[in-house]
């Protein structure tokens, strides 16, 4: 494989052979870590086009990312560079940021507008799934948390939510959207669920945490 010094804004993850450095809006699907040899372990991310047709592994070098798993199936700006070592080569995260005003500097108007268009289109389905909840405050209650989650949430994220609700109780729903929202901050879920006039989805999960 032969690299230049050529870089590039938002190619396609099909076509970033041959350069040394690319940056731009992508979705991050997993952080984690692989072997290499000789039981290195390395961390790794991979990142998604926007339209989900290509992926790239990228390393994590030093101890700057520390934070990144908490950004998963959301779309981040970022810049990747190329090292070339005497034994190999490999991609590397160089900077990385959360999506937002940036974004239209080198993401074009088709590419945002998939963004949109199919977020759009998952978030109203589970909204329209949140709507059929019998109970009112349950009701109102979750309806409340889809208003609260950020806007960067990815169309996989969206979906990965809509498919877990299906089946689940009301009392379920509720406790699923509390916990995805506050990220799992035992803490933070015990405080939205006792904000509920219907205490029955706090006494759920309460026991479920001790075990019950």
């Amino acid at each position: 494989m032969r690299f230049n010094s050529k870089s590039s804004i938002q190619p396609s993850l099909h076509d970033v052979n041959g350069l040394v450095r690319f940056k731009g809006c992508y979705l991050l699907k997993a952080v984690g870590s692989r072997a290499i040899g000789n039981n290195i372990k390395v961390r790794v991310a991979i990142f998604a086009d926007i339209e989900n047709t290509g992926t790239i592994e990228v390393r994590l070098l030093g101890g700057n990312f520390g934070e990144l798993v908490r950004f998963e199936n959301e779309y981040l700006q970022i810049e990747v560079a190329f090292k070339k070592l005497k034994f190999g080569h490999f991609f590397y995260l160089a900077w990385y940021e959360e999506k937002g005003a940036l974004a239209d500097n080198f993401v074009s108007d088709h590419l945002a507008n998939v963004i949109t268009n199919d977020v759009a289109n998952l978030k109203s389905a589970v909204a329209e799934m949140v709507c059929t909840l019998p109970t009112a405050c349950m009701r109102d209650y979750c309806a409340n948390i889809l208003d609260q989650l950020p806007e960067s949430l990815s169309s996989c994220a969206w979906e990965k939510l809509s498919k877990s609700l299906v089946g689940k109780k009301e009392e379920e729903v509720c406790i699923f959207l509390t916990e995805f929202m506050c990220r799992d901050d035992v803490l933070l879920c015990g405080y939205f669920l006792d904000l509920m006039h219907e205490k029955k989805p706090y006494q759920i999960w309460e026991k479920k945490l001790l075990g019950h």
